[in-house]
């Protein structure tokens, strides 16, 4: 009877383990969906596109890197200390996103140039934090 209580358990926590790492693939792909969808903006100079695009991708990331704790269980055994970086590039995603609604929506009263070389200049911020943690969470 130990015996099966233990082979359930060591299933149980085999399982979990697969369901947190399917988690963090599959938000990460829901995320770049999102983010392709403000790259088609920029590329397509469609300003409509990125705002709505942005921000739906500034909710998402929201809600899959604001909690320290989830992110901490999403993380690939050995990687849970690397949740910093997840939360910094988190904080990178916020501020660059608030520049790209604002350039957009011109509040600083830039011209066209500035504001578009401001707004894709976030944009990049944006995809090197996501770089960034990822190179941590694959390769240290």
């Amino acid at each position: 009877m130990k015996k099966i209580g233990l082979i359930a358990i060591a299933f149980f926590v085999m399982g979990t383990q697969n369901v947190s790492a399917y988690d963090l693939k599959k938000n990460m792909f829901w995320l770049n969906s999102e983010f392709k969808d403000v790259q088609q903006g920029f590329m397509t100079s469609d300003p409509k596109k990125v705002l709505r695009s942005i921000k739906t991708f500034s909710g998402s990331a929201k809600e899959m890197l604001a909690d320290k704790d989830a992110i901490r269980h999403m993380f690939p055994k050995g990687k849970e200390k690397q949740v910093t970086e997840a939360t910094n590039a988190a904080k990178v995603i916020e501020v660059s996103v608030q520049v790209i609604i604002d350039e957009i929506e011109n509040k600083e009263k830039h011209s066209e140039l500035v504001r578009r070389e401001n707004s894709q200049s976030a944009y990049i911020a944006i995809e090197s934090a996501c770089f960034r943690c990822h190179n941590i969470v694959r390769d240290q």
